[in-house]
């Protein structure tokens, strides 16, 4: 993560993006943070703190992501 100077890291679209890569299939994903890896805080706890603001921010920014690709050609993405 330090050498590419990521924030975040992902786990569950990883391998949905890597097959996606390697079969020449296009992918997209939104995803909202709710836990902070390697952080000072157990996992659980910070995560069910998190999961109330990160599905309140999903149902915000998925009509927006909707809106953006709907009439766009799959190379203009």
């Amino acid at each position: 993560m330090t050498a590419n100077n990521a924030s975040v890291k992902d786990m569950e679209a990883a391998s949905v993006a890597y097959i996606a890569e390697i079969t020449n299939t296009p992918f997209l994903a939104l995803k909202v943070v709710t836990d902070i890896v390697d952080g000072d805080r157990p996992t659980q706890d910070e995560f069910l703190e998190n999961l109330s603001t990160a599905a309140i921010s999903l149902q915000q920014k998925i009509p927006l992501l909707i809106d953006y690709i709907v009439g766009k050609k799959l190379s203009d993405l």
